[in-house]
């Protein structure tokens, strides 16, 4: 890891292996049933991804009882985690473009 940032196939590994975790069969499905379950996931499932996550991305390593807790409770900087979370949770890679500008009186 070089300072704040990860190499994006450590953390697209790491989303695959969390997956696979939650359910073996997952990669044998088909993009659809792929994406429902990742959106549809179980609490016992988003706890085995976490925990994967945590495991590949930091030490020391998460168990999937107690990634809840360390998953709340990682700093700001460790943005790769959530880059990783996005991708097992129904986003995958697509990207999310804000439409409108932030700033105010515009």
């Amino acid at each position: 890891m070089k300072g704040l940032f990860m190499e994006s196939s450590r953390v697209q590994a790491a989303a695959r292996k969390a997956l696979m975790a939650a359910n073996p069969l997952y990669h044998a499905w088909s993009p659809e049933q792929q994406e429902l379950f990742r959106a549809t996931m179980n609490d016992a499932a988003s706890d085995r991804v976490e925990a994967v996550l945590l495991n590949e991305l930091q030490e020391p390593a998460g168990t999937a009882e107690n990634a809840g807790e360390e998953w709340l409770d990682l700093p700001n900087g460790k943005l790769a985690y959530n880059w990783a979370n996005l991708l097992t949770t129904g986003i995958g890679e697509d990207m999310i473009w804000l439409n409108e500008t932030m700033a105010e009186n515009v």
